[in-house]
């Protein structure tokens, strides 16, 4: 029972050492590059506590938000994937759309925003 504590305190202890979202700085954060008025690479970088599906969950956000601030209300995925070498780093190119296309795969960038947020209490 003991080591059942400490094993699960240490976990506790690095997940509130994983990267939070923000700007991309010294401990990782999200950063973005445009290709085209409608077409940017979202990058996010976690450290050593950070786990995979929280890098990838903060990039979507981070494309989200940029949507929605730049009057666009889905996006899709042109290219997307998790590296993983010492710390975890997922890089996303996406599009943006105004409205829903037909038979295109898209994410809505509001309801996401709203999903990710509350999943890991962002305010």
């Amino acid at each position: 029972m003991k080591t059942i504590l400490i094993l699960l305190a240490g976990a506790l202890l690095a997940a509130g050492c994983a990267t939070g979202y923000h700007s991309s700085g010294l401990s990782g954060g999200y950063s973005e590059t445009w290709y085209a008025p409608d077409t940017v690479r979202v990058v996010f970088r976690g450290n050593e506590y950070t786990l995979p599906e929280q890098t990838q969950d903060f990039a979507l956000l981070r494309a989200a938000e940029l949507a929605i601030a730049h009057g666009y209300s889905y996006f899709r995925l042109n290219d997307g994937r998790t590296l993983v070498f010492f710390e975890p780093r997922t890089g996303l190119v996406v599009q943006f759309f105004k409205e829903k296309p037909a038979n295109i795969f898209t994410y809505d960038a509001a309801f996401l925003r709203q999903s990710v947020r509350q999943k890991y209490g962002i305010k």
